[in-house]
């Protein structure tokens, strides 16, 4: 999929995005995806996320491991 994503003080980037799942943070919601742009799992809030276009090109496979594995272990539920 595709997603427009603005992070606060910056311009929107349209990313390339393999969907894995979502994350309830503290304060907000989190698409958990492989981002192509930066070649890494990456968190994506919900709300700023400004749209969202599903794409031909069928996701990779990565899994909720391979994507969060930058996340220190103490931070991964068990």
């Amino acid at each position: 999929m595709n997603i427009d994503y603005t992070r606060p003080g910056h311009s929107t980037t349209t990313r390339s995005v393999d969907p894995v799942g979502f994350h309830q943070g503290a304060e907000s919601w989190h698409l958990i995806g492989w981002c192509h742009l930066r070649a890494a799992g990456r968190l994506f809030r919900l709300d700023r996320i400004g749209g969202a276009r599903l794409t031909r090109t069928p996701a990779t496979g990565h899994d909720l491991d391979e994507t969060l594995g930058w996340v220190p272990s103490a931070v991964k539920a068990p």
